[in-house]
């Protein structure tokens, strides 16, 4: 599990999110979620964000004032939709925080599969986290967005593996890691 975790960290935060094949969805099975969500938001809110210069930090700042505004934008909607803000939601400000537009690692539970920080690529470090029962809902869900350039499949036993990448609609589908 902390291998995944720190996966979909990177995967989410990887050049602060604007990366075309950024995994910003995240499609959890229920019994897993709670020990899961502990840790990634754990490991989400201790990430240095920072000068890109500065050899210790680990996210820089956004492109451009519109792309910050993009993704604050994507953020406030979803929370004023009922999602729940896990971390980050917010510029960053004081000191070098002035010099650029830092936002942080930013993780929201939505309402449902439907809202637009789901289904539309944002390019900044916004993750979303959806629950899931059974295989076949994850599945359904991942396939719901016109948006599936990328796919992260994790799991121990080697035939969920194959068989769910099989039914996924994607580009390029990684097993047990994220992007690299």
């Amino acid at each position: 599990m902390e291998g995944a975790v720190n996966s979909v960290l990177q995967g989410f935060c990887l050049n602060q999110g604007e990366v075309c094949c950024a995994s910003t969805r995240l499609y959890l099975h229920e019994s897993i979620y709670s020990r899961f969500m502990e840790m990634l938001v754990d490991r989400a809110n201790r990430l240095k964000v920072g000068d890109s210069m500065d050899s210790s930090t680990q996210m820089g700042a956004l492109i451009s004032k519109a792309q910050f505004e993009i993704v604050d934008c994507y953020v406030r909607q979803a929370v004023d939709s009922d999602a729940r803000l896990l971390c980050g939601g917010k510029r960053l400000t004081g000191g070098i925080y002035d010099k650029g537009y830092y936002y942080p690692p930013t993780i929201l539970e939505p309402v449902d599969n439907r809202v637009p920080c789901v289904q539309e690529e944002i390019f900044g470090p916004l993750l979303v986290v959806l629950k899931y029962r059974s295989i076949d809902e994850a599945i359904q869900m991942a396939n719901e967005t016109c948006f599936g350039l990328g796919v992260a499949v994790w799991s121990e036993n080697p035939r969920t593996l194959y068989h769910t990448a099989r039914r996924l609609n994607s580009g390029t589908v990684w097993m047990n890691t994220n992007i690299m």
